[in-house]
């Protein structure tokens, strides 16, 4: 392979900071902390973690930093196998709990696929998507061409305009696939549209017309109403008879309020009249003041006037008597001031009385003599003719009502009936492309089936054997398996399984210089001896794989193989923390030596422990 991850370093689950190879495989007793690499690698590269707290992806930085030392940030970083290209991963702690934004910067110009998980994906799906992943992964080189060659002509021509909006498919296989799912979804989109315009019609078209108002129709309507709405105006405002006995009863009521208001202004005059003028009230006022302070204050016998300063004899008695006649004078001053006050609005009402007296006497005088009471009939005949000009009113407005209502449900029944006639042709079209479609498919993944077959069979170990089977009787299924005694097993035990994903997901990585595989199964309970054989079978895989096992594996290393026993990782160390956001052009120190030993010695478990003692004894220790 042309790059792979050389280098993983990280503080998640107690942490790591170790060698690796484009073949991996992790030892160690279950809880011993092999996840924590897998981990690592996942964080640096993608951003996410697998298999944690029971969710197959963990993306969210919330989650992901309780796998963070407590009270300190999380970090995960990979150097590639060129070491320019680096993926880092970083979580800040802030205050208060909270947890910062994810920084992630993957390597540069590198499309990072797990192959395995789309494995599972397809196993664990429908009959469809299984056998899509099949012929996805044949191998087999088909054309366009080729493809329409085989569909029926009465659909090529419409195979055409859907290809026309997939031009960016990779290929025409992807094409294909993606042609039928349309189709199936566009018959399913018509049918739903026929079920809906089936509803409308239901709903509208026993009352639509036969023929559609026009808009002469409706112009027609349209004059009748304003002629009519002339027709009632006019019968509205003919003058209506009077009663003449309300507006007797209108005026004597006027003046009757005319001559009460008479008597109340002849009333408010003489208060008003009796009251002298304002000077001689203000100076009653003082005289009463000063009378009262004089008798008040007073001992009786010859004082001094408090007017004019001469002698004179001072009866307190006295004093108090012309106070309290003046003080009666004063009452009705006042009295007469309040009257005054109030006789120019009593006034002003008089006025308005008399002009509404005469206005009332007037319209009696004039309905009393008037020529409006030589028809007796008159208020009878005007009401009658308003009530029919109402009538004809109505009739003409609820006319343009009805044909402007009709003329819509007209439209709209009949965009009902053309929806509904293209949808049931599109269902029809749409459900025939996607089975014809289906049809291709099934023949595409019947001719690739044996070479697909085959190049997962190169990855299986030694007494494997691979095979599916696309065909039960007349029902199509997609059954993996492993052959054993001539007969497919389909029930497969954790360590098969778990072989098979890897063996699958091997012989489907995707080409390209830029694409960097990473293939690592969920970790199975193998014996020494399968675990060795597997290493085997996966030792040309294209992509990096990294195989987690409680046991090792039993004999010599396969070639090109790295063991890592994380027994053996010296932990208590801290592991270094770089900085919170590296740039991707920094390098970490790494030990080039041990570096250039692992490329040279196939067996050099690059894992930290000494080279010299691994090159004295490169047998790996036999299983218990």
């Amino acid at each position: 392979m042309s790059i792979f991850v050389r280098r993983v370093v990280g503080n998640l689950k107690g942490g790591c900071d170790l060698e690796i190879g484009p073949r991996t495989l992790i030892t160690g007793p279950n809880g011993s902390g092999k996840s924590r690499i897998v981990n690592t690698l996942e964080l640096a590269l993608s951003g996410f973690a697998s298999d944690i707290v029971g969710r197959s992806e963990l993306r969210q930085g919330a989650d992901l930093i309780a796998l963070a030392p407590q009270d300190d940030h999380l970090y995960a970083e990979v150097t590639m196998s060129d070491d320019k290209s680096m993926g880092v991963y970083r979580i800040d702690r802030k205050k208060k709990g909270a947890t910062g934004r994810p920084i992630h910067t993957p390597p540069a110009d590198l499309e990072v696929v797990y192959p395995i998980r789309d494995v599972l994906k397809a196993l664990r799906g429908t009959v469809s998507t299984a056998r899509a992943f099949v012929l996805r992964h044949s191998g087999l080189d088909v054309t366009d061409e080729a493809i329409v060659e085989r569909l029926p002509a009465t659909y090529r021509d419409l195979y055409g305009t859907f290809a026309a909006a997939h031009t960016d498919a990779p290929n025409a296989i992807e094409r294909l696939l993606v042609i039928r799912d349309d189709a199936a979804a566009s018959s399913r989109a018509a049918v739903a549209s026929a079920k809906a315009n089936t509803t409308i019609l239901n709903a509208f078209g026993a009352d639509v017309p036969a023929l559609k108002p026009t808009d002469a129709q409706i112009a027609e309507a349209q004059q009748g109403a304003r002629l009519a709405t002339g027709v009632y105006n006019d019968a509205v405002n003919v003058p209506e008879a009077p009663d003449v006995e309300s507006l007797r009863i209108a005026a004597a009521g006027a003046i009757e309020s005319l001559r009460e208001w008479e008597a109340k202004v002849t009333a408010l005059r003489a208060a008003a009249a009796n009251g002298g003028a304002a000077n001689v009230v203000q100076l009653r006022t003082a005289l009463v003041t000063l009378l009262e302070a004089h008798a008040t204050h007073s001992s009786g016998g010859v004082e001094d006037c408090l007017m004019c300063g001469s002698q004179m004899r001072v009866d307190p008695a006295q004093l108090r008597d012309r106070a309290s006649a003046l003080r009666g004078t004063l009452l009705n001053a006042q009295e007469a001031i309040t009257a005054q006050r109030q006789l120019g609005h009593a006034e002003h009402a008089l006025e308005t009385a008399q002009r509404t007296a005469e206005d009332a006497v007037a319209l009696f005088q004039a309905a009393n003599t008037g020529p409006q009471l030589a028809d007796a009939n008159a208020a009878g005949e005007r009401q009658a003719a308003i009530a029919a000009a109402y009538a004809n009113l109505t009739e003409a407005e609820n006319k343009v009502l009805r044909l402007t209502e009709a003329q819509v449900t007209w439209d709209k029944v009949q965009q009902a009936r053309d929806l509904l006639a293209d949808a049931e042709r599109e269902a029809v079209e749409g459900k025939s492309l996607a089975n014809a479609c289906g049809e291709v498919i099934d023949s595409l993944t019947e001719d690739g089936r044996s070479q697909f077959v085959m190049s997962v069979n190169e990855f299986l170990p030694e007494g494997d054997e691979f095979d599916l089977v696309l065909q039960a009787g007349a029902r199509e299924v997609c059954s993996f398996g492993l052959r054993r005694d001539g007969m497919l097993h389909t029930a497969l035990s954790g360590a098969e399984w778990a072989r098979l994903t890897l063996a699958l997901g091997a012989a489907t990585i995707p080409a390209g210089d830029n694409v960097l595989a990473v293939l690592t199964p969920e970790e199975r309970a193998y014996d020494g001896q399968t675990l060795s054989a597997v290493m085997r079978a996966l030792s040309e895989a294209p992509g990096q794989v990294v195989i987690t096992s409680p046991v090792k594996p039993r004999g010599r290393t396969p070639k090109g193989w790295t063991v890592i026993d994380v027994e053996e990782i010296a932990t208590a160390a801290p592991v270094a923390d770089p900085d919170p956001e590296p740039a991707p052009k920094k390098k970490p120190k790494l030990k080039k030596k041990a570096t250039k030993k692992a490329s040279q010695v196939s067996e050099t478990p690059t894992n930290g422990s000494d080279i010299a003692a691994f090159l004295a004894d490169p047998q790996p220790k036999a299983e218990a």
